[in-house]
Formats: C-alpha cells, sequence, structure tokens
C-alpha cells in the first residue's frame, strides 16, 4: 500500500489533491482513504495516506482485522492518528 500512495502522489495526485485533503494546518496537511473487506465475515479495515509538512513527505498504511461494531469507522483513523503523534510527525 505504501509503493502505491508513493507512485500516487508523484504522479497522479497533482491533478487530484483536493480530493484527498482529510485535514490541512498551518504544520501539516493530511491526505488519506479508508477502504474495508469483508470475507466470509471477517474484516480487515484499512487507512492509507500520507502527511506533507514543511520539512518533509510522511507515507502511512495502517490495517486492522475486527469484529465489526459501530466505532469501527473511527478506530482505524483514531489508530493511525495516534501513532502518527507518537512518531512526532504531527502535534
Amino acid at each position: 500500500m505504501i509503493i502505491f500512495i508513493r507512485a500516487l502522489n508523484f504522479s497522479l495526485l497533482y491533478s487530484s489533491q483536493k480530493l484527498f485533503v482529510v485535514k490541512q494546518s498551518d504544520e501539516f496537511t493530511l491526505r488519506a482513504k479508508t477502504g474495508l473487506a469483508n470475507n466470509k465475515g471477517h474484516y480487515i479495515g484499512w487507512y492509507v495516506g500520507y502527511i506533507v509538512t514543511k520539512e518533509n513527505t510522511f507515507f502511512f498504511a495502517t490495517a486492522i482485522k475486527f469484529n465489526y461494531d459501530k466505532y469501527f469507522n473511527n478506530k482505524r483513523k483514531d489508530i493511525t492518528m495516534r501513532a502518527l503523534k507518537q512518531l512526532g510527525i504531527i502535534p
């Protein structure tokens, strides 16, 4: 997924940047997309994208296996955002 996102960034994204903007601030711009697969009741969800800061570009891909519930849509994003904060990529 990281390879795909990097390729997307450097070739296609310049013509469609606004489609992926999730959050934008003075410190960073977050572009991402969620996804979900269901194989006979076994769910896998992902959140992939990248963050552009003043100094660098960081790519990420988070995939989780889970039992589907009403909180799932936020879980993928919450896990990713916590990790990015712990790594010091976003404030």
